[in-house]
Protein backbone atom coordinates (compact mmCIF):
# COMPACT_ATOMS: atom_id res chain seq x y z
CA UNK A 1 0.00 0.00 0.00
CA UNK A 2 1.38 3.42 -1.19
CA UNK A 3 0.94 6.24 1.23
CA UNK A 4 0.55 9.90 0.11
CA UNK A 5 2.82 12.03 1.65
CA UNK A 6 -0.01 14.78 1.92
CA UNK A 7 1.10 15.26 6.18
CA UNK A 8 3.27 18.22 6.94
CA UNK A 9 7.03 16.76 7.13
CA UNK A 10 8.75 16.55 10.82
CA UNK A 11 11.63 18.52 9.33
CA UNK A 12 9.45 21.52 7.83
CA UNK A 13 9.53 24.94 9.70
CA UNK A 14 6.28 26.56 8.78
CA UNK A 15 7.48 30.54 8.01
CA UNK A 16 5.90 33.91 7.46
CA UNK A 17 8.62 36.10 6.88
CA UNK A 18 12.29 36.02 5.80
CA UNK A 19 15.00 38.22 7.08
CA UNK A 20 17.55 37.45 4.52
CA UNK A 21 16.89 35.28 1.70
CA UNK A 22 19.69 33.14 0.69
CA UNK A 23 20.10 29.18 -0.69
CA UNK A 24 16.64 28.27 -1.35
CA UNK A 25 14.45 25.20 -2.95
CA UNK A 26 12.08 26.74 -5.35
CA UNK A 27 8.41 25.78 -5.99
CA UNK A 28 7.78 27.70 -9.11
CA UNK A 29 4.38 26.71 -10.93
CA UNK A 30 3.11 27.45 -14.52
CA UNK A 31 -0.40 27.17 -13.66
CA UNK A 32 -0.30 23.48 -12.23
CA UNK A 33 3.40 22.12 -13.53
CA UNK A 34 6.20 22.40 -11.41
CA UNK A 35 9.52 23.18 -12.65
CA UNK A 36 11.95 20.95 -12.06
CA UNK A 37 15.45 19.67 -13.20
CA UNK A 38 14.42 15.50 -14.38
CA UNK A 39 15.67 12.71 -15.91
CA UNK A 40 13.80 11.01 -18.87
CA UNK A 41 10.20 9.84 -19.14
CA UNK A 42 11.16 5.95 -18.60
CA UNK A 43 9.57 5.10 -15.40
CA UNK A 44 5.96 3.04 -16.14
CA UNK A 45 2.54 4.73 -14.48
CA UNK A 46 0.03 2.85 -12.27
CA UNK A 47 -1.67 5.98 -12.44
CA UNK A 48 -4.20 5.74 -15.85
CA UNK A 49 -4.23 9.40 -15.86
CA UNK A 50 -0.12 9.77 -16.03
CA UNK A 51 1.41 8.30 -19.13
CA UNK A 52 4.89 7.89 -17.49
CA UNK A 53 7.02 9.23 -14.80
CA UNK A 54 10.54 10.40 -15.03
CA UNK A 55 13.44 8.76 -13.72
CA UNK A 56 14.34 11.30 -11.40
CA UNK A 57 13.32 14.50 -10.35
CA UNK A 58 14.83 17.37 -8.28
CA UNK A 59 13.69 21.15 -7.10
CA UNK A 60 16.05 24.09 -8.13
CA UNK A 61 18.36 24.74 -5.39
CA UNK A 62 19.37 28.75 -5.91
CA UNK A 63 21.71 30.89 -4.36
CA UNK A 64 20.33 34.08 -6.33
CA UNK A 65 16.95 34.93 -5.21
CA UNK A 66 16.17 36.67 -7.98
CA UNK A 67 17.35 33.92 -10.80
CA UNK A 68 14.19 34.85 -11.92
CA UNK A 69 14.22 38.13 -12.95
CA UNK A 70 10.49 40.27 -13.61
CA UNK A 71 8.95 37.49 -15.04
CA UNK A 72 7.66 35.96 -11.56
CA UNK A 73 4.08 37.27 -11.25
CA UNK A 74 4.73 36.26 -7.43
CA UNK A 75 6.71 34.86 -4.88
CA UNK A 76 6.02 34.03 -1.54
CA UNK A 77 8.11 32.55 1.23
CA UNK A 78 7.19 29.07 2.84
CA UNK A 79 9.81 28.27 5.27
CA UNK A 80 12.65 26.11 5.69
CA UNK A 81 12.70 22.36 4.80
CA UNK A 82 15.48 20.61 6.53
CA UNK A 83 17.16 23.53 7.33
CA UNK A 84 17.04 24.90 3.58
CA UNK A 85 14.74 28.13 3.05
CA UNK A 86 11.86 27.47 0.54
CA UNK A 87 10.01 29.51 -1.68
CA UNK A 88 7.44 29.21 -4.04
CA UNK A 89 7.02 31.36 -7.22
CA UNK A 90 4.43 31.84 -10.08
CA UNK A 91 5.26 32.35 -13.99
CA UNK A 92 3.26 33.41 -17.03
CA UNK A 93 0.82 30.32 -18.67
CA UNK A 94 2.85 30.02 -21.66
CA UNK A 95 6.89 30.72 -19.73
CA UNK A 96 8.66 29.07 -21.01
CA UNK A 97 11.40 26.55 -18.73
CA UNK A 98 14.70 27.23 -18.06
CA UNK A 99 17.59 25.67 -19.51
CA UNK A 100 18.25 22.57 -17.91
CA UNK A 101 14.58 22.13 -15.98
CA UNK A 102 11.11 20.98 -17.28
CA UNK A 103 7.71 21.15 -16.25
CA UNK A 104 5.63 18.74 -15.05
CA UNK A 105 2.38 17.81 -13.34
CA UNK A 106 2.62 16.74 -9.67
CA UNK A 107 1.29 13.96 -10.78
CA UNK A 108 3.91 12.48 -12.65
CA UNK A 109 6.27 13.38 -10.32
CA UNK A 110 4.44 11.37 -7.20
CA UNK A 111 6.87 8.77 -6.25
CA UNK A 112 9.35 10.54 -7.92
CA UNK A 113 10.32 13.67 -6.11
CA UNK A 114 11.28 13.40 -2.50
CA UNK A 115 8.23 13.09 -0.21
CA UNK A 116 8.69 15.82 1.50
CA UNK A 117 9.37 18.00 -1.22
CA UNK A 118 6.46 16.82 -2.68
CA UNK A 119 4.11 17.34 0.28
CA UNK A 120 5.67 21.05 0.47
CA UNK A 121 4.74 21.06 -3.43
CA UNK A 122 1.32 20.63 -2.65
CA UNK A 123 1.41 23.51 -0.10
CA UNK A 124 3.04 25.95 -2.20
CA UNK A 125 0.79 25.43 -5.26
CA UNK A 126 -2.30 26.15 -3.03
CA UNK A 127 -0.86 29.32 -1.56
CA UNK A 128 -0.01 30.32 -4.93
CA UNK A 129 -3.56 29.64 -6.21
CA UNK A 130 -5.04 31.78 -2.84
CA UNK A 131 -2.30 34.53 -3.68
CA UNK A 132 -3.71 34.93 -7.37
CA UNK A 133 -7.63 35.05 -6.38
CA UNK A 134 -7.35 37.18 -3.52
CA UNK A 135 -5.85 40.39 -4.56
CA UNK A 136 -8.55 42.44 -2.88
CA UNK A 137 -10.43 42.21 0.34
CA UNK A 138 -13.73 41.42 -0.24
CA UNK A 139 -14.52 43.45 3.09
CA UNK A 140 -12.98 46.79 2.44
CA UNK A 141 -11.22 46.61 -0.80
CA UNK A 142 -7.67 46.75 0.28
CA UNK A 143 -4.99 45.28 -2.16
CA UNK A 144 -2.65 44.79 0.59
CA UNK A 145 -1.96 41.40 2.53
CA UNK A 146 0.77 39.68 4.59
CA UNK A 147 0.89 36.20 5.88
CA UNK A 148 0.60 35.78 9.32
CA UNK A 149 1.65 33.19 11.79
CA UNK A 150 -0.56 31.32 14.07
CA UNK A 151 1.31 32.73 17.14
CA UNK A 152 0.95 36.63 15.87
CA UNK A 153 -3.35 35.54 15.48
CA UNK A 154 -3.23 34.58 19.25
CA UNK A 155 -1.67 37.42 20.22
CA UNK A 156 -3.98 40.04 18.09
CA UNK A 157 -7.03 38.35 19.36
CA UNK A 158 -5.53 38.71 23.16
CA UNK A 159 -4.75 42.16 22.89
CA UNK A 160 -7.83 43.63 21.68
CA UNK A 161 -10.47 44.20 24.42
CA UNK A 162 -13.62 43.18 23.71
CA UNK A 163 -15.87 44.79 22.06
CA UNK A 164 -18.33 46.70 24.75
CA UNK A 165 -22.05 45.57 24.88
CA UNK A 166 -23.71 47.18 21.36
CA UNK A 167 -27.25 47.17 20.00
CA UNK A 168 -28.29 43.97 18.43
CA UNK A 169 -26.77 43.14 14.89
CA UNK A 170 -29.68 42.38 13.36
CA UNK A 171 -33.03 43.96 13.84
CA UNK A 172 -36.90 42.94 11.93
CA UNK A 173 -39.51 44.83 10.42
CA UNK A 174 -42.21 45.05 11.89
CA UNK A 175 -44.97 44.75 9.75
CA UNK A 176 -43.30 41.58 7.36
CA UNK A 177 -40.48 40.28 10.15
CA UNK A 178 -37.79 40.36 7.24
CA UNK A 179 -34.29 41.17 8.98
CA UNK A 180 -31.59 43.58 8.08
CA UNK A 181 -28.32 44.07 9.95
CA UNK A 182 -29.05 47.33 12.39
CA UNK A 183 -27.61 50.27 10.77
CA UNK A 184 -30.88 49.61 8.22
CA UNK A 185 -33.54 52.03 8.48
CA UNK A 186 -36.20 51.27 5.71
CA UNK A 187 -37.24 47.29 5.22
CA UNK A 188 -36.18 46.81 1.83
CA UNK A 189 -39.99 44.77 1.25
CA UNK A 190 -42.30 46.48 2.58
CA UNK A 191 -40.58 49.92 2.33
CA UNK A 192 -41.80 51.15 6.15
CA UNK A 193 -39.39 52.26 9.07
CA UNK A 194 -37.47 50.22 10.72
CA UNK A 195 -35.23 50.60 13.83
CA UNK A 196 -35.43 53.98 15.80
CA UNK A 197 -37.80 54.97 13.18
CA UNK A 198 -40.14 52.39 13.54
CA UNK A 199 -43.69 52.74 14.31
CA UNK A 200 -46.13 51.52 16.01
CA UNK A 201 -48.15 49.16 13.25
CA UNK A 202 -50.73 48.71 16.29
CA UNK A 203 -51.98 52.05 15.67
CA UNK A 204 -53.60 53.58 12.03
CA UNK A 205 -51.27 53.50 9.33
CA UNK A 206 -50.23 56.18 7.05
CA UNK A 207 -51.30 56.50 3.80
CA UNK A 208 -50.26 53.73 1.83
CA UNK A 209 -50.71 52.64 -2.23
CA UNK A 210 -51.29 49.34 -3.39
CA UNK A 211 -50.45 47.57 -6.52
CA UNK A 212 -53.03 46.67 -8.67
CA UNK A 213 -51.19 44.02 -10.63
CA UNK A 214 -49.44 42.11 -7.80
CA UNK A 215 -51.35 43.43 -4.53
CA UNK A 216 -47.92 44.70 -2.87
CA UNK A 217 -48.63 47.89 -0.61
CA UNK A 218 -46.50 51.19 -0.48
CA UNK A 219 -46.12 54.41 1.56
CA UNK A 220 -48.32 57.09 -0.08
CA UNK A 221 -45.24 58.66 -1.76
CA UNK A 222 -44.01 55.41 -3.76
CA UNK A 223 -44.71 56.28 -7.66
CA UNK A 224 -43.58 52.78 -9.24
CA UNK A 225 -43.97 48.75 -7.80
CA UNK A 226 -40.85 47.88 -6.30
CA UNK A 227 -42.03 44.10 -7.16
CA UNK A 228 -43.21 44.28 -10.66
CA UNK A 229 -42.56 47.91 -11.85
CA UNK A 230 -46.16 48.99 -12.42
CA UNK A 231 -47.38 52.62 -11.99
CA UNK A 232 -48.82 52.88 -8.48
CA UNK A 233 -52.36 54.73 -7.85
CA UNK A 234 -52.78 56.22 -4.59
Amino acid sequence: MQLLPFSTPLDYEHLVSCDAPGEAHWFVFRGDELLVEMGPMERPSDDPRVKARPAWARLPLQKNHNWLGPAAARTLYLGRLSGTQCWAAELPEKAEAPAGMSWAGLRALFTVLDDAQFAVAGRALQLVAWDRTHQFCGRCGNTRFMFVSAELIQDIHTSVPPPAPSTPSTIACPRCHQEYPSAIRFCGKCGIPIGAQSLDWNQPRPVEVVCKACGSSYSGSTKFCGRCGKPLIA
